[in-house]
């Protein structure tokens, strides 16, 4: 009788802990979600206005510079662009290890497991 109460106890014990696992997973992957809609939306919108921001500059700068070919402008910031990939370039060590100092403080890869410890 007692050892059957202890094993009841103990098993309704676990089932607790597991469905508190299952509801932190759910929270954590609802929160992963949102937070990955709302950042490809984000980026979406401006890659959007800065493509048309760019048409607007060259444009601007073919009004503005008096270019002789009306594509001029457009060329002027196809170069700023590459200008801008080479130094990302060149710099990409650097960055990369940014985002990972930045990942690595923002999304720990050990689970908080404080509801497991007796």
């Amino acid at each position: 009788m007692k050892n059957q109460n202890l094993l009841d106890n103990l098993t309704g014990f676990l089932e607790a802990n597991i469905q508190l696992v299952k509801l932190e997973v759910k929270e954590m992957l609802s929160k992963a979600i949102v937070t990955t809609v709302t950042l490809v939306v984000t980026v979406c919108l401006l890659v959007t206005a800065l493509f048309f921001a760019n048409i607007a500059l060259a444009f601007y700068l073919n009004e503005s510079m008096a270019f002789e070919k009306s594509s001029s402008g457009f060329g002027l910031v196809a170069l700023i662009h590459l200008s801008i990939l080479l130094l990302f370039l060149i710099f990409r060590g650097l960055f990369r290890r940014k985002v990972e100092k930045t990942i690595d403080k923002k999304l720990p890869l050990n689970i908080p497991t404080k509801h497991l410890k007796s």
